[in-house]
């Protein structure tokens, strides 16, 4: 129904049947509990969990949101709004620097503080299917706020909710670096146990020194969780990114492989949509869900050496099902979920070692990895906070999805453009914020009372899941973490990735002093680890490729008569550089000469054997649909037209 002026024909023509416009106004002020600007609202959140009979444990998430920079005079609050006000000792802001008095406190006001270009939302999701989140916290921000901001305001909110004796289990967020930088140093993640543990932390360090793959501190509440949902878009995303292939062993995960699936097998059979392969459509988690499906695994096994994207899917799958599948135990969650952290250990440990391959090029992004080791050691230590309360051990509850959804209803509060941003600070903080929050209230009274809302709920959501699961002992996880260890090992095997080394199950000890910007002795290692000032960045900067980097290896414009010798490449023959003649040479088309496996015709990558045995890859080119690249695999060599060497 739009705005008062249609409200009011309608009560005007159906007398009687609805309420006047002033009764409805004044119910929807018995949900108005806005407090001011940078003010955590623990008040509203308590009677919204004793009115609704719940229990006192929540899950946090902070997210922003871009808004129109405008900057606007407030009547009610006396204030400026939209302007980006200095943060406190305690992360927040202090609205009363932006009460004004006079013409000129709203130009100092003006002079001093840029405007607002976003609006950051903490959201608290009490533990309970079909129960919406609650705005606690609000503010303008221009996104100049650092790691140690986000340290300090997460532990003020902890703090002001534990004396209204409300647990914060999760602190969820969507993989920013300042997040996951206040994450790992809250968690202290891959940082030896202190030789002199201070009094009184002693429990702290209990599973860093019992279990050799545990990296991070037992905390009892506010557990680091990176959205599951983003987590996965963001491995399709990498998995997309033909610029930078992923090398796991003797194989490549490609995206080609997919599209030779959705080629030859009938839209029935594999679901997918062309948009899935889009690497523009950059979170689309419908697009991710549908990629990693079991089914698609099994299409795949009929595509020739598809089996490193096998593995990747399989992954993705993992990485979403230990949280978002309501049906899964929480062992069976908490094996999932090892089994990819294992994994990425020893796929990056294995990359490390391997002077043809990069971290930056070949491996996930660095914020992916820790998202994946943060939800790794969160679903054990959400376990062991909920021995004694297994009915509020929902992971699927703790994400960042409630601030995604607070956006959209923010920009959906208008009958046009709601995908679009289309309000200013003042306009979402004084108006569509009480609309939503009052929808919030009345949604969930109308569920407690049995009604549907099919506009709130997703697509992909699954029916509640009523079954209270016992909650696993640190043994017998341990138990099932060391089986995910063994199984994620063989399968990497199987890709001809084998690794050596006490700690290759381990966090990397040199990432962590990196992470935390230690000095690193230098023990003569040839192994290259990542460039510690990309440690922090997003994911986006892992894609970036400077002009030096495009360099040019199978470079055609600058080919000349090459000599058509066919060189043999020994595994045995050290004498003879492989990998040089490949990347310094020029080629030619010889797959009318040369038996060609259909394999290869079907992707985007050549292989060759180096002279000690690995296996490397690269990409091919076409001209007028014949290869200008061509390499042909024998059993135990491999043939290459390259030109004379010099």
């Amino acid at each position: 129904m739009k705005r008062k002026h249609s409200y009011e024909v309608f009560y005007t023509n159906m007398a009687g049947a609805i309420p006047c416009l002033s009764t409805v106004t004044s119910k929807l002020y018995q949900y108005d509990g806005s407090v001011p600007e940078g003010v955590i609202n623990v008040k509203y959140l308590k009677d919204f969990l004793i009115q609704n009979n719940l229990p006192f444990i929540v899950s946090l998430s902070e997210d922003c949101s871009a808004i129109v920079a405008k900057r606007e005079y407030d009547t009610a609050s006396n204030s400026v709004m939209g302007v980006s006000l200095p943060m406190e000792a305690n992360g927040l802001r202090n609205q009363k620097l932006a009460v004004v008095t006079d013409v000129k406190s709203i130009v100092d006001v003006f002079e001093r503080f840029p405007r607002a270009t976003l609006m950051l939302v903490v959201m608290a999701q009490p533990i309970v299917d079909g129960i919406p989140p609650i705005r606690i916290l609000s503010f303008c921000t221009d996104n100049k706020f650092t790691a140690e901001d986000v340290t300090a305001r997460m532990h003020t909110i902890i703090t002001a909710l534990a004396a209204e004796g409300i647990l914060a289990l999760v602190c969820s967020a969507d993989g920013d670096a300042r997040e996951v930088k206040f994450m790992r140093e809250t968690e202290e993640l891959g940082l030896p146990v202190p030789k002199s543990i201070p009094v009184g932390q002693e429990m702290l360090y209990t599973l860093k020194q019992k279990y050799f793959y545990f990296a991070a501190l037992r905390i009892p509440c506010g557990i680091s969780v990176q959205d599951p949902v983003h987590l996965v878009a963001k491995e399709r995303m990498r998995l997309l990114r033909s610029e930078k292939f992923l090398a796991i062993g003797n194989f490549i995960a490609s995206p080609v492989h997919l599209q030779t699936v959705m080629n030859q097998y009938d839209k029935s059979r594999h679901l997918l949509k062309p948009e899935d392969l889009n690497a523009h459509d950059k979170m689309n988690y419908g697009s991710a869900e549908r990629l990693c499906q079991p089914h698609i695994s099994q299409l795949l096994e009929n595509v020739e050496g598809s089996e490193a994207t096998q593995f990747y899917l399989r992954l993705m799958y993992y990485s979403s099902s230990s949280y978002l599948d309501k049906a899964l135990s929480p062992i069976d969650r908490v094996y999932r979920i090892w089994y990819v952290a294992f994994s990425l250990r020893l796929w990056r440990y294995w990359i490390t070692f391997d002077k043809a391959y990069t971290l930056a090029a070949n491996f996930m992004t660095l914020n992916v990895y820790l998202c994946v080791e943060f939800n790794a050691h969160a679903l054990v230590l959400m376990i062991l906070a909920l021995q004694d309360k297994p009915e509020s051990f929902k992971p699927w509850l703790c994400t960042s999805q409630p601030c995604e959804s607070y956006f959209r209803g923010g920009r959906s509060c208008t009958a046009n453009y709601s995908t679009m941003i289309n309000f200013t600070a003042r306009d979402f903080l004084k108006c569509r914020c009480r609309k939503i929050d009052a929808t919030i209230r009345l949604t969930a009274e109308g569920v407690k009372d049995g009604l549907s809302y099919p506009r709130f709920e997703r697509p992909f959501d699954q029916p509640p899941n009523t079954k209270v699961w016992d909650m696993p002992s640190m043994e017998e996880m341990d138990i099932k973490i060391r089986l995910a260890l063994t199984d994620a090992e063989e399968d990497l095997k199987k890709l001809g990735l084998r690794v050596s080394g006490k700690n290759k199950y381990c966090f990397s000890k040199q990432l962590a002093e990196q992470l935390f910007r230690m000095k690193r002795k230098k023990t003569g290692n040839s192994c290259d680890e990542d460039n510690s000032d990309l440690l922090d960045e997003s994911d986006e900067s892992h894609y970036e490729v400077s002009p030096d980097q495009i360099v040019t290896v199978f470079n055609r414009e600058s080919s000349e008569d090459v000599s058509e010798d066919v060189l043999r490449v020994d595994a045995d023959n050290d004498e003879f550089d492989a990998l040089s003649a490949v990347m310094n040479g020029t080629f030619r088309d010889i797959s009318k000469t040369h038996p060609v496996h259909s394999n290869i015709e079907n992707t985007a990558f050549a292989t060759i054997a180096r002279s000690d045995g690995h296996i490397q890859w690269y990409d091919m080119e076409r001209e007028n649909g014949k290869f200008t690249v061509m390499v042909i695999i024998h059993a135990n060599t491999t043939s290459v037209l390259v030109p004379s060497l010099k």
